[in-house]
C-alpha cells in the first residue's frame, strides 16, 4: 500500500483575492512560511520516502522545509500543477464572481471548463494515472505532493466515487494534508483537509 499526503500550498499574500490559476510569481507570504515550516514540523517524522511539488513557486516554497529537513530533492510534478483557468486567470474575484459564465462553472463543476481552461474531468485525466505511476514507482512507501486546492479536491472526488459538480462538498485548506492510500489500481481515503 503506498500512501499519499496530498497537502495543499501554504497562503500568498493574495490567497482568496485573486484567482491565480497557474500564474508564476507569487510566493508564500509570512504566514504561509509559518503554515509550511508547521507542516514540516508535522510530517518529518512521517517516514517520507519522496517529495513531489507543482512547479508553481508557492507549492515548492511550501514543500522546501520538509525537503531540507528530510534531506529529500524536491521533485516537480506536472500533473498536480494547479488548474487551467484560461482566461479567467489573473482576475480579481469581485471582478470574477459578477460574471454570469462563473456561476455556470460552479454550478456544473463535472462538465464545465473555464474558456481556454480546464475542468475537473481533465484534472482527473492528470492526476489519477499520476498517482497510479507513482504508487508503483513507490511501493508500500509514504510521499508527499504539493499541490493546490483544485487539483487535490479532484484527485479526493475520484476516490470517492464522487461526481465533479460536487467539488465544492469537499474543504481543502492552504496547507492542509489529505491522505490517500493506494494498492494495484484500488484506493481509498484516510483523510481529508486535516492538519495531521
Amino acid at each position: 500500500m503506498t500512501t499519499f499526503l496530498l497537502i495543499r500550498h501554504a497562503v500568498t499574500d493574495i490567497t482568496g483575492k485573486i484567482l491565480t490559476g497557474r500564474l508564476p510569481g507569487f510566493h508564500l507570504s509570512a504566514a504561509g512560511r509559518a503554515q509550511a515550516h508547521a507542516v514540516c514540523d508535522r510530517h518529518a517524522a512521517g517516514g517520507i520516502s519522496a517529495i513531489y511539488s507543482s512547479p508553481l513557486e508557492r507549492a515548492i516554497e511550501t514543500a522546501t522545509p520538509l525537503a531540507d529537513r528530510l534531506g529529500l530533492t524536491i521533485q516537480t510534478c506536472e500533473s498536480f500543477n494547479e488548474v487551467d483557468y484560461g482566461r479567467w486567470s489573473g482576475m480579481d474575484f469581485e471582478q470574477i464572481q459578477a460574471l454570469e459564465e462563473w456561476t455556470r462553472f460552479n454550478q456544473l463543476r463535472g462538465s464545465a471548463r473555464p474558456p481556454g481552461g480546464e475542468s475537473i474531468l481533465d484534472l482527473q485525466h492528470r492526476t489519477i494515472p499520476e498517482l497510479r505511476r507513482l504508487c508503483h514507482l513507490h511501493k508500500d512507501a509514504t510521499i508527499t505532493i504539493f499541490s493546490h486546492g483544485d487539483p487535490i479536491r479532484a484527485t479526493l472526488l475520484h476516490c470517492l466515487g464522487m461526481p465533479g459538480d460536487l467539488v465544492h462538498r469537499l474543504h481543502v485548506a492552504p496547507a492542509s494534508t489529505s491522505v490517500v492510500e493506494m494498492q494495484d489500481g484500488e484506493q481509498r481515503v484516510m483523510r481529508i483537509n486535516c492538519e495531521c
